[in-house]
C-alpha cells in the first residue's frame, strides 16, 4: 500500500556538518603514547550533581592513566575550560532551549555533544567509542557523528546505514529507539513493578503510576537478567530513580519485594482491581464506588440493578484509560445503534475478560472484510494492537482500515464506518456500539486528532456453527468480543497503523520524541511540522520512521509495556 508521494523542500534536505578542527591521524601520531595535541573534554553542569562532576573528572583521570587505553588510542584526555575549545562537549541536558542557556547554537553544530554514558563506556572499554550512539540532542546527531574525534582516525566513518543500526540501544531514554521484546529476561522482576504501577494508577497517583511505567519500559529492553553485579548498570539507566532502585535491590536480593504482596492481600486493592476489570469502569470510578461502600462484583450488579435511581440507569461508559472521546450518542441514536451502559458491561464481563486467541483474531477480521467488500471493494485492511506485536492472545481487536486507491480512496472510506456498523449490527454481528466517530479535517493545531480518523468501538459475537459469509464452516462456540474498527484516508493509512500498533509506552515517545528532537508532531492521523503545519504523508511504514528521523523497529519489538 503506497500513497501520494510529497517533495520535500530545500529547508529539509539535511546540509553537509561545518568543518572542524582536524587531529593528525598518521600512524606515528595515531600509535604514538600521547598524540600530537590532547583531546580537550567540556561538561556542561547543568543537570549534574557534585558528585556526577566529581565522577567525571576522576574519569578523565582513569583514562589518562591506563596505559591500554593510552596505547590503543594514542589519546590524553584534558578538560577544558570553555566550550569553544572543546573536542568533545559532555552533557545530560536533552533539549536546544535548555542547552543554548550554556552553549550558542553555532558552537553545538561544530562540536561532537554526547551524554555522560559516552564517558563512562569509553573508560570502560579503554577506547575512544563512535559517538553517535551517545548523542545527547537528536537533532545533532549528525554533527556530532561528523564531529567525533573517533571518526578522524578511523578507517570508515560511520555511515548512514551505520547510524540506523547503532542508534538502537537498551540505554536510550526514548521507548521508540530501544528494542523491546514481548517477554524480557527480567519479566518476573517486571510483573512485580507492574502490582506497584497498578496500584498508583488505581489511587489517583497518575505522577508516579508513570514513573513506574517508565522504568518498566527501561527494564523492558535490558539485555540480560539483573544480577547483584548490574545494579550500578541500572542506575544508570534512564528513569530509573532512587526509589525504583531500591525495589530493584531488594528483589534481587530476596527474589520478590515486599511492598507488592502487601498490595496484592488489600482488600480495597482487590476491589478497585475487580472495578475495573468491567468495561468501562475507570479508577476514578472506581474509588468512588468504593467509597459507596461497594466492594465485590454483586455489589456493582446491586448498585446498577436499582430501578429507582434514574441517574445511575442513564450511566454510559467511561473511556478506555489509552484513549479519550466524549461518546457521540445521538449518532448512536440516529443509526438506531445499542450504546453499552455499565450495567450491559457487568452482564457481558465473563465473555470480555476471555482473552482472543490469534486465530479467531483472523477469524474475526475475515468476517468484518467480508462484509465491508460487499459495501465497498477495494478496501485493504491491518490487524494492529497487541496482535501485530506478537502477543498469543489479545484483550481486544484493533483493525485499521483504508482504500487501495490512492487518488479516490479518501472519498471512497468516508463515511464507510458508520456504514459498515450499521451492517453489521443488522446481521447481528455487532451487539454494542461505545464510539462511533465521522472524519474531520485534520487539525494541526491540536495536540490530539481524535476525529481526524473514522472510529467504531464496538462489542462483536460471530454466529455459533456458521461459516460467517468466509465460505468455511466453523465449529467454534463464539462469545462476546471487542473490536475496534479504524478508517484511514490512504495518505494517513500508515500512521495509522503505526499508531494503533502500539505498545503504549511506545507510542508515548514516539510522540515525545517527533515533537523535542525534530520539531514535528505525530499521531494515528497523521505527521506535521510544528512551526509552519506542514504535512507528510508516508508511504510505507518504514517511512514513518524515516520522516521522524528513527531507526525501524519491528512490531514485535515495540513492547515497551508489561
Amino acid at each position: 500500500m503506497t500513497s501520494p508521494s510529497s517533495k520535500r523542500s530545500a529547508s529539509e534536505s539535511i546540509s553537509p556538518p561545518p568543518s572542524k578542527r582536524k587531529r593528525s591521524c598518521s600512524p606515528d601520531s595515531f600509535f604514538s603514547d600521547v598524540s600530537e595535541s590532547p583531546l580537550y573534554v567540556f561538561l556542561v553542569d547543568a543537570k549534574l550533581n557534585g558528585e556526577t562532576i566529581e565522577e567525571l573528572i576522576s574519569l578523565v583521570d582513569q583514562f589518562n592513566l591506563n596505559d591500554t587505553a593510552k596505547s590503543q588510542t594514542g589519546v590524553e584526555l584534558q578538560l577544558s575550560l570553555n566550550a569553544e575549545d572543546a573536542d568533545i562537549i559532555v552533557t545530560e541536558v536533552r533539549m536546544r532551549a535548555r542547552l543554548e542557556r550554556h552553549l550558542d547554537w553555532v558552537t553545538a553544530k561544530q562540536k561532537a555533544i554526547v551524554t555522560t554514558q559516552w564517558l563512562r563506556d569509553s573508560v570502560r572499554s579503554q577506547q575512544l567509542l563512535p559517538c553517535g550512539k551517545y548523542a545527547a540532542l537528536g537533532e545533532l546527531y549528525e554533527e556530532t557523528v561528523h564531529n567525533c574525534p573517533e571518526n578522524n582516525c578511523a578507517v570508515d566513518a560511520p555511515s548512514k546505514a551505520k547510524k540506523e543500526n547503532t542508534n538502537i540501544r537498551y540505554n536510550h531514554r526514548y521507548a521508540c529507539m530501544r528494542n523491546s521484546p514481548l517477554n524480557c529476561p527480567n519479566q518476573v522482576l517486571i510483573k512485580k513493578l507492574a502490582v506497584l504501577r497498578r496500584h498508583r494508577e488505581l489511587e489517583g497517583l497518575d505522577v508516579q503510576a508513570l514513573s513506574y511505567e517508565r522504568a518498566i519500559s527501561v527494564l523492558k529492553a535490558f539485555p540480560h537478567h539483573i544480577t547483584a553485579n548490574d545494579v550500578q548498570q541500572v542506575s544508570d539507566l534512564p528513569h530509573i530513580g532512587p526509589k525504583i532502585l531500591s525495589k530493584i535491590e531488594e528483589f534481587i536480593q530476596r527474589g520478590d519485594i515486599t511492598e507488592c504482596n502487601d498490595i496484592l492481600s488489600e482488600a480495597r486493592y482487590q476491589s478497585l482491581v475487580a472495578f475495573t476489570e468491567i468495561y468501562g469502569i475507570g479508577p476514578s470510578t472506581a474509588r468512588n464506588l468504593y467509597s459507596l461502600g461497594l466492594r465485590t462484583i454483586e455489589d456493582l450488579e446491586k448498585h446498577y440493578k436499582d430501578k429507582d435511581n434514574a441517574k445511575i440507569q442513564a450511566t454510559r461508559i467511561q473511556a478506555p484509560a489509552k484513549k479519550t472521546f466524549t461518546s457521540p450518542t445521538s449518532k448512536l441514536r440516529e443509526l438506531g445503534l445499542p450504546e453499552m451502559t455499565v450495567k450491559e458491561a457487568l452482564l457481558l464481563r465473563e465473555d470480555l475478560n476471555v482473552r482472543i486467541p490469534r486465530s479467531e483474531v483472523e477469524e474475526i477480521r475475515d468476517v468484518i472484510m467480508n462484509e465491508l467488500g460487499q459495501i465497498r471493494r477495494g478496501c485493504v485492511s491491518m490487524i494492529t494492537g497487541g496482535y501485530r506485536r506478537g502477543k498469543i492472545e489479545s484483550n481486544d481487536i484493533d483493525i485499521v482500515i483504508s482504500h487501495k486507491d490512492l487518488k479516490s480512496g479518501g472519498d471512497e472510506v468516508k463515511g464507510l464506518c458508520a456504514t459498515l456498523v450499521k451492517r453489521l449490527y443488522d446481521k447481528g454481528i455487532v451487539t454494542h456500539v461505545m464510539h462511533l466517530s465521522s472524519f474531520r479535517p485534520h487539525n494541526t493545531l491540536r495536540t490530539a486528532h481524535w476525529d481526524s480518523l473514522e472510529k467504531a468501538l464496538t462489542v462483536v459475537k460471530l454466529r455459533d456453527n456458521n461459516n460467517n459469509g468466509t465460505g468455511q464452516k466453523q465449529n467454534q462456540k463464539h462469545i462476546h468480543r471487542r473490536l475496534d474498527l479504524i478508517f484511514a484516508a490512504p495518505e494517513v493509512y500508515w500512521t495509522a497503523v503505526v499508531g494503533w500498533t502500539g505498545s503504549i509506552m511506545f507510542e508515548r515517545d514516539l510522540r515525545f520524541w517527533a515533537k523535542q528532537e525534530k520539531g514535528m508532531r505525530f499521531d494515528s492521523s497523521g505527521i506535521s511540522r510544528r512551526h509552519d503545519s506542514k504535512l507528510y504523508f508516508p508511504k510505507s511504514e518504514e517511512e514513518v520512521f524515516e520522516l521522524l528521523g528513527l531507526e525501524w523497529i519491528d512490531p514485535t519489538l515495540r513492547n515497551a509495556d508489561m
